[in-house]
């Protein structure tokens, strides 16, 4: 398409792609000059385009005679330009000791970068992050999974990828301002003004939440001596633990399980936890205890003598299992008064050969 240049203007061209790559119209060979003169080559990418797109063809036609073109190349010189990282708005928050996930909102681009690798690092303050993908990624620090720090390059589109639904984990129980920096390099793979960078820092707000109790203390049954366990399961940052009996506090009872030795006496009691963080405390279920004597164990034996007329002869029984009683016997027959866990024969005498046994209950 040709259009006419008014004597004196200035003449714009663009690339053989625009919609206006040639002029013409009348005027003096000075304006004409003028005009020529004033040209200007608009590049519309950053990119280099091919060397036969860069050249202006000109002649001269006075009354259907054509001069022969004359032309000019033009050498682009492409300007890289910098990445851009995109993070939220606002930063982010997230409960302590619980995982901050980010759907999205954390993403880089670069204008020129096109298949060429980017560089990434990310670093992580009070505590640590995970990528949820590594396809196409080469690591130079860390390896994306529970990281203090990382570096890694890949195309834009492997690291948004890998970006999208990355996750920060705070510290145990830290509470407080946390943060993660990200800085994007470009290599400096296009175009002039060597490797640019951009760099931003999301804060983050670990929150302070009050303990949740997740399982409760359960009833236990259990026969007089025996030991038992409570057990509690909660969550929350710096949690800290007070078992009560009967509600009232168990000393050195701390911890998040509770274990003691029964004895008949603890039948009916009942225990359960006060679970305590610097936002907040819960109590949880009372659990109750049911004792019973049950069933006795023998841990010694009497032991088989061979001894004179006339010596002492003692056996003796060792057991467990609550309050217990004792019958000792003689050849299957009870010995009247012999009730304890220990038999005593004085100046046995020949009639006293047999065996001794005793009957242990409760």
């Amino acid at each position: 398409m040709k259009k006419p240049v008014p004597p004196g203007q200035n003449a714009l061209l663009h690339g053989r792609n625009a919609p206006d790559s040639g002029y013409s119209g009348l005027g003096t060979a000075a304006q004409y000059s003028q005009a020529l003169n004033s040209i200007r080559y608009c590049v519309g990418t950053t990119k280099n385009p091919p060397p036969e797109e860069n050249i202006i063809i000109y002649a001269l036609d006075q009354y259907g005679a054509r001069s022969a073109d004359a032309s000019v190349q033009v050498n682009i010189i492409a300007v890289n330009d910098p990445p851009v990282n995109t993070i939220p708005t606002f930063g982010a928050g997230v409960n302590a000791n619980t995982p901050l996930t980010f759907f999205g909102n954390v993403s880089i681009s670069d204008p020129d970068a096109g298949a060429n690798p980017v560089q990434v690092s990310l670093t992580a303050e009070h505590g640590t992050m995970t990528l949820s993908k590594f396809s196409g990624l080469t690591f130079y620090t860390g390896d994306g999974i529970a990281d203090l720090a990382m570096v890694f390059s890949g195309t834009i589109s492997n690291i948004n990828s890998a970006l999208n639904q990355m996750s920060f984990m705070p510290d145990m129980d830290y509470i407080g301002s946390a943060s993660l920096n990200i800085i994007t390099e470009d290599l400096g793979n296009t175009g002039s003004g060597g490797p640019l960078f951009d760099n931003d820092t999301i804060p983050i707000a670990v929150w302070c939440t009050a303990p949740l109790i997740w399982t409760q203390p359960q009833n236990v049954s259990a026969s007089d001596g025996d030991f038992v366990n409570f057990n509690v399961a909660a969550i929350g940052p710096g949690l800290t633990y007070q078992w009560h009996r009967n509600g009232v506090n168990i000393e050195g009872a701390i911890s998040s399980h509770l274990t003691i030795q029964v004895t008949i006496d603890d039948d009916g009691t009942t225990y359960s936890v006060t679970v305590l963080n610097d936002c907040g405390e819960i109590e949880s279920d009372s659990a109750s205890l049911s004792v019973s004597l049950g069933y006795p164990s023998i841990t010694l034996q009497p032991e088989s003598q061979t001894v004179t007329i006339g010596s002492i002869v003692v056996f003796e029984v060792q057991a467990t299992g609550g309050w217990l009683s004792y019958q000792w016997q003689f050849n299957g027959s009870d010995i009247p008064g012999e009730t304890g866990p220990i038999l005593i024969l004085p100046d046995v005498q020949l009639e006293a050969s047999g065996y001794y046994s005793v009957l242990v209950y409760t």
